[in-house]
């Protein structure tokens, strides 16, 4: 099972509660750049994320900017013998 949460930033007295979402959708990230640092080593410089392409309502984006926990429809895995694994139980509580 794949359970994904996203946080908004801000203090926990400020978040409105947790809400349900789908998930969001980004413009392609900056490019990975390498570069050398002042001893000559090989350094990688990550570019940013893309910024949000889809992030309207119902979506873990628009949630967040509001203040709101965003989990998402949990998805299990096609296998059955998936549902029988420890920890199922805490599973089907966040996704009731």
């Amino acid at each position: 099972m794949l359970l994904n949460v996203n946080m908004p930033g801000v203090a926990a007295e400020s978040v409105q509660g947790i809400t349900v979402t789908r998930l969001g959708k980004r413009h392609y990230a900056e490019p990975v750049i390498q570069a050398r640092n002042p001893r000559g080593e090989t350094v990688y410089w990550i570019g940013p994320a893309g910024s949000a392409k889809e992030a309207g309502p119902g979506t873990d984006f628009h949630a967040v900017a509001q203040r709101w926990v965003s989990r998402d429809a949990a998805r299990r895995r096609p296998d059955r013998r998936s549902l029988d694994r420890p920890g199922q139980g805490l599973a089907r509580r966040l996704t009731a």
